[in-house]
């Protein structure tokens, strides 16, 4: 019998014999200090993806925010120009120079481009202002930036493999290393003596 058979059989009892709904295997360090860094580590990492879905996933889904593109300056770099835009409090109006508070900052790394989120109302005033009294012009462009800003938004956050998607996976992960290796009970407990001899 050809050995290719064989190894191909082999391969396939071991994934037959494997249970469908079997967890992924997670190792646990079994040094104290370690497994005690690694159990830190991912108390860490929970608390810090949860604040930010929390954060960012209500904006996200709030069809009353408008991610609008700053554009960079001919001169700038691209630390220059995120550094700029994350230091950016708010927009004013061309015309009557009203504040618009920026409500949110996120970056497109395929293209370097940021985004500021702004209340939708808000958004139109700065169009209307720089556009007016051509109200065509002005709809057709804020549709234009509306499309732009709900395409990026599902692409990079609330799509299949999005960023809202990939936190709930870390936290999703995270988790069951804690429940297998960092909660009280989970360890075997002390080994006994051997019993006796008869």
């Amino acid at each position: 019998m050809p050995i290719w058979f064989l190894r191909w059989t082999a391969v396939l009892f071991v994934m037959l014999a494997l249970p469908l709904n079997a967890q992924e295997w997670i190792y646990c360090p079994a040094a104290p200090q370690a497994l005690a860094r690694q159990c830190q580590k991912q108390e860490e990492t929970i608390q810090t993806h949860q604040e930010r879905l929390t954060r960012v996933a209500d904006q996200m889904r709030d069809t009353n925010i408008i991610l609008a593109r700053v554009h960079r300056q001919p001169d700038e770099t691209v630390i220059q120009y995120k550094l700029r835009v994350r230091q950016q409090q708010g927009v004013a109006t061309p015309e009557t120079n009203h504040w618009l508070p920026v409500l949110g900052r996120y970056y497109d790394p395929d293209h370097q481009r940021m985004y500021v989120a702004l209340d939708r109302q808000d958004y139109w005033q700065y169009i209307w202002e720089t556009l007016a009294p051509n109200e065509d012009l002005a709809r057709r462009t804020f549709k234009d930036r509306e499309y732009i800003s709900r395409q990026f938004i599902q692409r990079y956050f609330t799509g299949p493999g999005g960023k809202l998607a990939q936190w709930r996976q870390t936290i999703a992960s995270a988790q069951r290393f804690r429940e297998q290796c960092c909660q009280k009970g989970s360890a075997l407990p002390a080994m006994p003596a051997p019993p006796q001899s008869r």
